[in-house]
């Protein structure tokens, strides 16, 4: 593929020959290498990133070069011309205080991804700290750069002091959502085949935006809060990075660990990839942990 992506680079070069165009292998979530192409204008340090493996299984399948570059053309020249851009202000933590957030990644699966970034335990997760510059809370397209070591050391912060911003910040921008899931998935099914008493069973939780919404699970108000509504301690199962499935505590639990390992293998990908484990939340100790 390394090949493609130079030949992919030097057709993107002509296309865009006032800008820098380069070709950037980038360490994802649960350590995913991707490799893509920058297409960088010099006004601005935040540079959108294609991802080329898609586009290199049309190119073996006979796509031309041109064709996929078009497609890219037209994409960049589609994204919204005020999309924020990242100058020396980002680089100013009074300027992006109200912009630093949370969320939650697999530790043991993202030991390179971690390295010279601030982070901290939590259960078998690590807290990561990014800065969201999107251009306001409604906006679907998410502009974000994780915050590392560097630039923690430039605001003359500890990570502590960070923490208590980034958890403040996602508290009140986060716009927690629980729905239940039949609401969630009711629209893959046909009209009338999920019905009203297969309610209550298990629900959804994530924020408005659908995106690191499994930061949920640090906020031990709203686990308090969903476990008086239920009057019961919460089962809680990481379905993705995004999500987290709550059900009421319940007798029969000895196959939700192996449920879950089967639906992360089957249905998630490798980057939204959370956790095998099944947590629990006893609401009078208010007190998460893993379930024995």
């Amino acid at each position: 593929m390394e090949e493609f992506i130079e030949k992919l680079r030097a057709v993107l070069q002509d296309r865009f020959p006032t800008k820098q165009i380069m070709v950037n292998n980038t360490t994802k979530v649960n350590d995913v290498t991707r490799a893509g192409i920058i297409i960088r204008d010099d006004n601005c340090m935040l540079s959108p990133i294609l991802y080329c493996d898609g586009y290199y299984g049309n190119y073996v399948e006979g796509r031309t070069l041109s064709d996929i570059a078009d497609e890219i053309v037209r994409l960049y020249n589609e994204l919204p011309d005020d999309r924020p851009c990242v100058t020396e202000e980002l680089l100013d933590f009074e300027y992006v205080r109200d912009k630093v957030r949370i969320k939650l990644v697999n530790k043991e699966k993202n030991a390179d991804f971690l390295k010279g970034k601030p982070n901290r335990d939590f259960l078998d997760l690590a807290v990561v700290y990014y800065v969201d510059v999107s251009c306001d809370e409604d906006d679907q397209l998410i502009y974000a750069f994780t915050i590392d070591n560097r630039l923690l050391s430039r605001w003359e912060m500890t990570e502590s002091e960070l923490y208590e911003v980034a958890y403040d910040n996602t508290l009140r921008k986060s716009q927690f959502v629980i729905k239940d899931i039949i609401d969630y998935v009711g629209h893959m099914f046909p009209c009338g085949s999920l019905g009203d008493d297969e309610r209550g069973f298990m629900y959804v939780a994530s924020n408005k935006k659908l995106n690191y919404g499994a930061v949920y699970l640090l906020f031990e108000d709203n686990l308090k809060s969903f476990a008086d509504e239920l009057k019961s301690d919460l089962i809680i199962l990481p379905s993705s990075v995004h999500e987290v499935l709550i059900l009421r505590n319940r007798e029969d639990r000895e196959n939700l660990k192996e449920m879950v390992s089967v639906v992360n293998r089957d249905n998630v990908s490798l980057t939204e990839y959370l956790s095998d484990s099944v947590y629990i939340y006893d609401r009078e100790k208010r007190e998460l942990s893993f379930l024995s």
